[in-house]
């Protein structure tokens, strides 16, 4: 569909044929105003994205809910497209960055939208709404202070707030997003489709081994994974940033394949199949953070069917946090079972100075 910009003269009243004359195709101009962008860009594949990414900002402000499934489709792939990004020419971290910060962008355009079509539409939060927003401010508070007094420096400590707690908000905006089960059993059907090849590839690459870019990429350094060089053979992570996303997002897919009925009262057709599926792409990650997530699952699949049992569940896992968040310098050698310095394993004891 193309946009056209209308050019009137002052004090003259154009009827369709003369306004005809004056018709200027605007998508046109900005193809050509793109083009050159990309052109003169060092990396064309850098400056692509970027203009993709405007586009995609304008429909997450205008279309929240279209934002929203936008952001699943960029979170399972953006890895994959900076990787991509050294077939493209000369990549500089710059170029990492700006691919990087799509996601977060993003997800502040959704919510910004959102806010919008509360304003405009006069609408009010619902109470419970209100409670949720205060615990996601209050998180991401202390989130935000805990990082920038990390001493690493402001930079270093937004950076780390963009990656971990940008996405806290998604908690209410969903909600709002999505108020009905019919709405959430959709969104879940669109996040299982858009992974499918997600779980795919990482199994191709546990096979065949990883393609030659990316091992290209994992020498420029510009990675959190760099130390898998050291590996004899590194581990997959499919179009992700790390095998440890890797096998978390296929356990909790995996999950939700099982366990969450799509049709109706009955799980469809497609569903067990979709599951073994990303159970393989968790075996491919060869990392056991996904086990013990898909453990926890069919555990809690059993505890939520009381609500008694539910409480009891929530207390546990409560109480297990709490255990961990206490003794925190005393390391528990167990805890090195969810991979020594892995993201699951350092998330509990991150913030005891005793550590090495």
């Amino acid at each position: 569909m193309c946009c056209y910009i209308f050019y009137e003269c002052p004090g003259q009243t154009l009827n369709r044929q003369a306004r005809s004359r004056y018709v200027v195709p605007a998508g046109c101009v900005a193809a050509m105003i793109a083009g050159c962008f990309i052109v003169r860009y060092d990396n064309p594949l850098t400056a692509t994205l970027i203009v993709a990414a405007i586009a995609i900002f304008l429909i997450a402000l205008t279309h929240p809910k279209a934002g929203f499934y936008l952001l699943i489709i960029s979170t399972g792939y953006v890895d994959l497209v900076k990787r991509l990004g050294i077939l493209a020419g000369n990549l500089t971290y710059g170029d990492v960055v700006v691919t990087l910060a799509i996601p977060p962008i993003l997800c502040a355009c959704i919510c910004v939208g959102v806010v919008f079509q509360h304003v405009f539409q006069h609408r009010h939060l619902e109470r419970w709404q209100y409670v949720i927003l205060a615990v996601v401010f209050l998180l991401m508070i202390s989130a935000l202070l805990k990082d920038v007094s990390g001493g690493a420096g402001l930079l270093e400590g937004l950076r780390d707030f963009a990656n971990s707690c940008a996405y806290f908000p998604l908690i209410l905006i969903a909600g709002i997003l999505f108020p009905k089960p019919e709405y959430v059993k959709q969104f879940i059907k669109f996040c299982l489709v858009i992974y499918i090849p997600v779980a795919l590839y990482g199994i191709w690459q546990q096979i065949f081994g990883l393609n030659g870019f990316e091992i290209d990429y994992l020498h420029t350094g510009y990675t959190i994974v760099v130390s898998q060089l050291d590996d004899i053979r590194p581990r997959p992570f499919s179009t992700l940033n790390s095998p440890h996303a890797l096998t978390v997002m296929m356990a909790v897919l995996a999950l939700l394949a099982f366990f969450i009925h799509l049709k109706g009262s009955k799980r469809a057709a497609w569903q067990i199949p979709a599951g073994i599926l990303f159970i393989l792409g968790c075996w491919a990650s060869l990392s056991r953070a996904g086990w013990v997530l898909l453990g926890l699952g069919v555990i809690g699949w059993i505890f939520f069917r009381r609500a008694l049992t539910t409480t009891g569940f929530y207390g546990l896992v409560t109480a297990f946090l709490v255990m961990l968040i206490v003794n925190a310098a005393c390391r528990p050698e167990w805890i090195l079972f969810f991979g020594g310095r892995s993201a699951l394993a350092d998330a509990p004891t991150r913030p005891c100075p005793a550590r090495s």
